[in-house]
């Protein structure tokens, strides 16, 4: 799961630490440093709005 387009994929690369294999960590990792601000603040204002809306696309 390196597509972190939702909150839940952003939490689960920085505080749910339970991965199959270290490589699919780091992967999400590398996802997470790709979002630059403005998709950041999307995602969590989406997540504000409507939970269900909070993905990226």
């Amino acid at each position: 799961m390196a597509d972190l387009r939702t909150v839940q994929d952003m939490s689960r690369t920085l505080y749910h630490h339970q991965w199959a294999s270290l490589d699919e960590w780091v992967r999400s990792v590398n996802a997470l440093a790709d979002l630059d601000d403005d998709e950041i603040d999307d995602l969590v204002r989406r997540r504000t709005l409507a939970p269900e809306a909070a993905i990226l696309t």
